[in-house]
């Protein structure tokens, strides 16, 4: 399996054939399995002082000695609550988020162009949720709205600011223009290209909603995907 990221997906137990609500609790044990986060952490410290050129290594090398100066002025427990911590287990659990939903992590089918792999399997992951009905009122009102607003407080703001941040919410069209180089104009090429679309009466992208709805369907996608039988070992990066 020559695709790392797949690997990485599949190595975790994100894989075709098991049941979605299987697959969730697995998702939600990594995020918080210490092994995980010490085989990320440890890909992370390799890929930046193992085998790296000098330039690299000297980056790395000023960057710790930056940590331990901060943490003699505000001392260790201080750095480890307010730099340490979400450098690690935060930043690592927003990572695994941001590469489970990335695409639908399954293979290319026989006799399918890669380009068309990557329309069928990618999406866009946007966020936010769709104002209450202008219809209700009283009570119902105030409770819709006061959902709506913690929903968006509690979930659609953290998972635009740690998971998906940027142009990363149409991701999918960095597969389908790869070859532009306008990374800082994502979103508006993708609209651009959606309304040339529209105006020949197609829209052949795929918007998703909400970062539990884009986990969901990534798990559905994978669950029902076809099975494979892994001989050999998966080789894989996190880091």
């Amino acid at each position: 399996m020559g695709d790392q990221d797949l690997a990485a997906i599949y190595t975790l137990g994100l894989r075709p054939g098991v049941a979605v609500a299987r697959m969730r609790l697995i998702l939600a044990w990594q995020c918080i399995s210490p092994v995980f986060h010490l085989r990320y952490l440890w890909g992370r410290l390799k890929a930046n002082f193992i085998g790296v050129p000098a330039y690299r290594l000297v980056m790395s090398c000023v960057w710790a000695a930056c940590l331990c100066w901060l943490a003699s002025l505000i001392g260790w427990g201080v750095l480890a609550i307010a730099v340490l911590l979400p450098l690690t287990v935060l930043y690592q659990i927003c990572s695994l988020l941001h590469l489970v939903t990335e695409h639908a992590w399954v293979l290319r089918e026989t006799g399918e162009t890669v380009r068309s792999s990557h329309v069928n399997n990618s999406h866009g992951r946007f966020c936010g949720s769709p104002t209450p009905a202008n219809t209700l009122h009283g009570v119902r009102w105030m409770r819709a709205w006061v959902y709506w607003g913690l929903v968006h407080l509690l979930v659609h703001l953290p998972a635009r600011l740690l998971v998906v941040q940027g142009s990363l919410i149409v991701h999918d069209w960095h597969h389908r223009a790869g070859a532009d180089r306008g990374w800082p104009n994502a979103i508006q090429s993708r609209e651009q290209m959606i309304q040339i679309e529209m105006a020949r009466g197609l829209y052949t992208y795929r918007d998703i909603w909400g970062i539990h709805h884009v986990i969901e369907e990534v798990l559905r996608r994978i669950s029902e995907a076809q099975v494979i039988e892994v001989t050999d070992e998966l080789r894989y990066r996190l880091n």
